[in-house]
This record gives C-alpha cells, structure tokens and sequence, in this order.
C-alpha cells in the first residue's frame, strides 16, 4: 500500500510539474513545426518570410536600448515571431507578447501587435530577470508587480511614458500587493492602469544614475529585497 501511494504522490508531482512547465515546453519541442529559424535565437513563423530583416532589426534595437540603459544582457531566450492567431494560441501567447519561464530557460513569444521594439524591449526585460534572479526565486520572491514594473522601464509606448499617467500614491500602493499574476492580470479594464502603477511603484525604488548595471547588482541580491518592498 506505502508503494502505491508514493508512486500516485510521484505521478502527481510529474504531471503538476509537465503543466507548469507546458508553455516553454511547447517552445522547445513545437517551434520548427511553426516557424523558420531566422538567425540566432530568433525564429518566424512559416510563409511570413517578408517580415525577417525588420524583426531582426527591431530586435536588435530592443537589446542595445536595454544594454546601452541597465548594462550587458546574458539572456538569449527563444524569440517566437507569431502571426496569426492559431500560432499565438498554440504557444500559449497573447496578440502583444509573452515571456515563458521554466528551469531550463524562457522563451519569448511576439503576437501580431507586438511586432515593434517596445513590446520586444518589455519581453527581453522578463527574460534577463528570470536569467539573473533564477527560476526559484522568480516564482516564489518576485512579486508581480515588480515583475511587470521592471519590463516596463525598457518600453516607451505612450501610455507608459510618465508625463502621461495619472496615477496616484493610492494606485501604487494597491499594485504593490499584487504579488501573484491571477491577481494582476485579473480585470482587463484595469490593466493598463496596473502596468503604469507597476512602473511608478518601481521607479521610486530604482532611479534613473542606478540603472545601469542593476542586472548584476540583482543577481548579486545587492538591491533585491530593497526594491521589491
């Protein structure tokens, strides 16, 4: 009895694992059914050749605004350059974008909308967090407040842009106890809203003469505990 036991605890614990992990899964062992390898870790979906050489150069420019602002990047996830909408389904994305994380590594999956160096900047972001703070710690200590605050500081779409927010000390303390995604990412309606908190609530943690180098300085838990209160 003790062995089947321990065997149905283990088959639970494999399969909870398996679904968590199912999205970057998907990345690593579907993606050459969807998409053409581009160059480097980059990868577009089939019969959307035309779009190469402007995503290889948004790309680009996402990484050297993010390197030349917080410092030298190490992470080098998967880029997943979806079209339509099936694709984005398959992978588990959204019509802008989304950074899949597992302990193997996180893969980036860009939708439609997302085809610009903003959205590309915001999930490179992620991607360089997970790789400095590590797996773990990105799901047990990294509230997602900080998380989506942090991304934030590389993307300069308008409504991100501080002049053009109205939020108040009230809003940055209500996102501020948002620690998990399913309570983020909750009500569309307030969602925007959520991201531009997220930014300010960052950004009176972490100024601007402290941005360059702070990859490092949060794999070395310099300025971890600090910023996330």
């Amino acid at each position: 009895m003790r062995k089947i036991i321990i065997l149905v605890f283990i088959i639970v614990v494999l399969s909870s694992a398996l679904f968590a992990m199912r999205q970057p899964m998907k990345c690593y062992l579907l993606k050459d059914m969807y998409f053409d390898h581009a160059v480097g870790n980059v990868y577009i979906e089939k019969n959307d050749v035309e779009a190469q050489q402007t995503i290889i150069k948004f790309i680009s420019s996402a990484r050297t605004r993010i390197q030349q602002k917080f410092g030298d990047m190490r992470a080098a996830p998967p880029i997943l350059i979806a079209k339509s909408p099936n694709t984005v389904n398959v992978f588990y994305g959204n019509p802008y974008g989304v950074t899949h994380r597992s302990p193997f590594g996180s893969c980036i999956v860009i939708g439609d909308k997302g085809q610009n160096i903003d959205v590309i900047a915001h999930e490179l972001m992620h991607a360089e967090l997970a790789e400095r703070l590590g797996h773990l710690s990105v799901i047990t200590e990294l509230p997602v407040w900080f998380d989506e605050g942090f991304a934030t500081l590389a993307d300069y779409r308008a409504p991100y842009l501080p002049e053009n927010m109205d939020i108040n000390d009230e809003d940055i303390k209500r996102v501020k106890q948002l620690f998990w995604g399913h309570e983020f990412y909750n009500d569309q309606r307030k969602i925007v809203q959520r991201y531009q908190a997220a930014k300010l609530a960052v950004m009176q943690n972490l100024k601007p003469e402290d941005y360059m180098g702070i990859f490092n300085k949060l794999e070395e838990r310099q300025s971890f505990d600090k910023l996330i209160r």
